[in-house]
């Protein structure tokens, strides 16, 4: 194998710009920029989590659905949050989120796919 051997347990999905779903904390919304099955990333608000602090709220996706999660900040840079979920999301809803930004945005998981 080689060294860029992809590490990670599962695939991760990154959003074009505003197409994530919106992740509501105590009536505040975060924008999600990357989201995988144990994992997501969302563009930082006017509160940042520090590393360590328990986060936890609702997923709302562009279907109308939602879905709880909840997990542990990892780091904060670049205006982003990365949480490690322990209640994430499941694999049908990876999918699901995949097909809609193929559908609605033909050209950008071809074209960042590589860029990484």
């Amino acid at each position: 194998m080689s060294e860029r051997t992809n590490r990670r347990g599962h695939f991760r999905l990154r959003y074009p710009p505003g197409a994530g779903p919106l992740l509501l904390i105590d009536g505040a919304a975060f924008r999600v920029v990357e989201l995988s099955e144990r994992g997501m990333q969302f563009a930082n608000g006017t509160r940042t989590p520090i590393p360590d602090e328990r986060v936890s709220g609702e997923l709302e996706f562009d279907d109308g659905t939602a879905a709880p999660v909840a997990g542990t900040a990892l780091r904060a840079a670049g205006g982003r949050t990365t949480v490690r979920l322990t209640r994430g999301v499941g694999l049908r809803r990876m999918l699901a989120e995949q097909r809609r930004i193929l559908r609605t945005f033909p050209d950008f998981l071809r074209t960042s796919a590589g860029g990484g």
